[in-house]
């Protein structure tokens, strides 16, 4: 009899062993598939729980229908291992799935925030596995999740702001509106490249090689103006003005021309983009217009804009086209 009991036990931990490898070549089949690229060693960790999993659920089922290993402690023994492996394997599932969408949707909650979510799912994952295990000894489970509960309520309140921020910092990184590398500016004028963002704070990096930290919560309660956002390039319109004397048709034709020129030797401007002026005011001086372009991204505008302005400059010089300064005239009474 107890020789039957064991090859029933041992041909059930057989098929369930079948079931894993079916289900291993399932999950290697579904994360390495093209851009699906998971580490290796995080299939193999996931593999081996679910082997783990699946003899110890072979084991209680061979046990709960045998009547010579039918006992209260192994059985106990059995349910505190299933409980256990089965934590492991969700907490490995867990981070597979959330470093497969790092890789494949790009979403800054998962590229930024991928190591916090971790934790916070192994916690979630402990928390249950514990308050399972604590049922099965007896423990009033109520009774702990109330304390807990208490005790979360006082820690909350002395942590709102890190809460605060980090609630924060995963909304902007859910919603895709900014993302590392995209270049930013908030409305009290800082402005930089995202260089990383945290559970707690935004950090830029500034055209002068700076950084700044940002808390979440400011960074989440201003308005931002994301120069990257969907496409980086960016119209430039650069104002300028000329005398009343002037004739505006020359003007235009040499300001497109001389842009032209300009354009087809930087590497920051938008090529296939015709320049354009359009007036716009009579002005105290003279007449005032814009020159419109394009540039690649939000940085390259500066030297765009440094070369246009010298050469505008030059060529106006050339031309005998006089750029109006103001002008105060005081007259005193005698």
């Amino acid at each position: 009899m107890i020789l039957t009991d064991i090859a029933w036990i041992i041909f059930l931990i057989i098929i369930f062993l079948v079931i894993a490898k079916i289900l291993e070549k399932i999950f290697g089949r579904i994360f390495t598939l093209k851009e699906l690229k998971t580490d290796i060693n995080v299939l193999k960790k996931a593999e081996k729980s679910l082997i783990s999993l699946l003899s110890f659920i072979a084991l209680y089922i061979g046990v709960s229908t045998t009547t010579e290993f039918n006992l209260p402690a192994l059985f106990m023994f059995i349910k505190v291992m299933i409980i256990l492996s089965g934590a492991y394997f969700f907490i490995e599932i867990g981070n597979i799935i959330i470093e497969h969408e790092s890789k494949i949707t790009k979403r800054a909650v998962f590229t930024d925030f991928s190591n916090t979510l971790s934790k916070l799912w192994d916690l979630f994952i402990i928390i249950v596995a514990m308050t399972i295990l604590m049922s099965f000894f007896g423990i009033e489970v109520t009774a702990v999740i109330a304390s807990l509960g208490i005790a979360g309520l006082a820690i909350g309140l002395a942590l709102q702001d890190v809460l605060s921020n980090f609630f924060s910092g995963i909304s902007m990184g859910s919603d895709k509106s900014i993302r590392t590398g995209d270049y930013v500016k908030l409305d009290n004028g800082l402005e930089g490249y995202v260089d990383h963002m945290t559970w707690r704070n935004v950090r830029l990096k500034t055209l002068d090689n700076n950084y700044i930290f940002i808390p979440n919560l400011k960074f989440s309660q201003s308005a931002v103006t994301n120069y990257f956002f969907r496409e980086k390039e960016l119209s430039l319109s650069i104002p300028l003005s000329i005398s009343y004397d002037s004739d505006l048709d020359k003007v235009e034709k040499i300001t497109v021309e001389t842009a032209k020129e300009v354009i087809k030797n930087n590497i920051g401007a938008v090529q296939d983009y015709s320049p354009t002026i359009r007036y716009s005011s009579f002005g105290d001086s003279g007449i005032n217009f814009s020159l419109n372009v394009k540039c690649k991204t939000y940085t390259d505008k500066y030297l765009l804009t440094h070369e246009l302005i010298k050469a505008i400059h030059k060529r106006y010089k050339k031309e005998d086209i006089e750029i109006p300064y103001p002008i105060t005239e005081v007259h005193v009474k005698k």
